[in-house]
């Protein structure tokens, strides 16, 4: 008997989200732009106590996805709309609390730009954005970042990964920057992804692209 084929034919863009957890204690959700068979955009919420408490943003995922994996998730646009307008709630709040807070470049290898209050944390590059709302009780003096001193539970691996830790701090500059420069930065990263959460007019069987 003559029978159809099923086989899931894909088009780009499209949106699939993963989630793991209970939100009422830690719940992550990974949500993805596909614009072709190997590049994604990932926007990513993580939630703690039943509520939302970092966000981040990956111009080059590198997670690897299963399409037809049963936990994963294929997103409508009006699906994907409604997360990204989390994510983009949730950044708009960060950066008013943060708007009066010294910019900063942060400097090891690779340069990103930093905000920081005791409440909220940016951190930023030109393909990635993390902010965080917690408690940072860390400090910038003379350019290095200082932590509270803990007291140290014995000499195994906990010890020695605090240890490394604090080699990275030491290592790592923190420069003044101005608000214009730090926000200008932020705008271009943000310029990369903003077109793509717009509503597609068209779809592309290889690749979607503006």
């Amino acid at each position: 008997m003559i029978r159809a084929n099923l086989d899931f034919n894909h088009y780009y863009p499209f949106y699939t989200l993963t989630s793991f957890g209970k939100k009422k204690y830690s719940y992550f959700e990974k949500i993805h732009v596909h614009l072709s068979d190997t590049k994604r955009l990932k926007f990513e919420l993580n939630y703690r106590s039943g509520k939302l408490n970092e966000i981040e943003y990956k111009k080059n995922s590198d997670d690897k996805i299963n399409l037809y994996d049963k936990e994963l998730k294929y997103l409508s646009y009006t699906e994907f709309a409604i997360k990204m307008k989390t994510f983009e709630n949730f950044l708009i709040r960060g950066l008013r609390s943060l708007s009066n807070e010294t910019a900063f470049r942060k400097v090891m290898v690779f340069g990103s730009n930093y905000k920081f209050s005791s409440e909220w944390e940016i951190e930023f590059d030109y393909s990635q954005i993390t902010l965080k709302k917690d408690q940072f009780e860390h400090s910038i003096q003379d350019g290095k970042l200082v932590k509270p001193k803990r007291e140290s539970n014995g000499d195994g691996d906990l010890a020695k990964l605090v240890v490394f830790f604090e080699t990275i701090d030491e290592y790592t500059k923190f420069n003044t920057i101005e608000q214009n420069e730090f926000y200008k930065d932020l705008d271009s990263t943000m310029g990369d992804y903003l077109p793509y959460l717009e509503a597609p007019k068209f779809l592309r069987k290889k690749q979607y692209e503006l």
